[in-house]
């Protein structure tokens, strides 16, 4: 009968990418005043297309009557819904703290090019998806394999006759996967 509050509370229903590790105060901050700023750029986005419709109205002289719209959909909406903001924050969650300013200048300079309000939401997408793509990349294990293997003296090599025992470069291995996974997040 109750089986059906199981199901919904299961932790085997969480999908791994929710079990991130929450963030600290700092980057609660950088999180809290990035999705201010996104907000505050979708507002002078709509406000300056406001003020675009009300003048071609006056030039052409037809009265608006916009501001009577009572569907909400119907309104241009200045601030920024639950689900935008939860995508800004999932976004934000991926990027380290030395990565704020690069996330902040590539979103700043992919603003100068927006026409449409969702644009300033893709360019923000797509300013995360650089910053994250511009990381180091980690050795994985086929390249850490690979090039042991490369530089592995050969059984038919002149030379050095002791086999290599320097198992230092395996340690390089990381089993950790890269944040590539996470792409479909944003």
């Amino acid at each position: 009968m109750l089986q059906w509050i199981s199901e919904v509370a299961s932790p085997r229903n969480t999908r791994a990418i929710e079990k991130r590790p929450l963030p600290d105060d700092g980057d609660r901050m950088m999180i809290d005043l990035i999705i201010a700023e996104v907000e505050s750029a979708v507002s002078r986005f709509e406000t300056e297309q406001e003020i675009r419709r009300s003048e071609r109205c006056l030039r052409e002289h037809v009265a608006d009557y916009s501001w009577l719209a009572t569907n909400s959909s119907a309104r241009r909406r200045k601030y920024l819904s639950m689900s935008e903001r939860s995508k800004i924050e999932s976004a934000c969650c991926l990027i380290i703290a030395s990565e704020w300013s690069a996330l902040l200048s590539t979103w700043r300079s992919r603003m100068r090019m927006v026409t449409e309000r969702e644009h300033i939401l893709e360019a923000f997408s797509s300013a995360v998806h650089e910053v994250i793509a511009s990381r180091p990349r980690s050795n994985t294990l086929t390249d850490v394999l690979l090039n042991y293997i490369r530089h592995r003296p050969s059984l038919n090599s002149v030379g050095n006759d002791t086999p290599r025992s320097d198992t230092a470069e395996l340690t390089a291995i990381n089993p950790r996967f890269p944040l590539d996974d996470f792409t479909h997040i944003v």
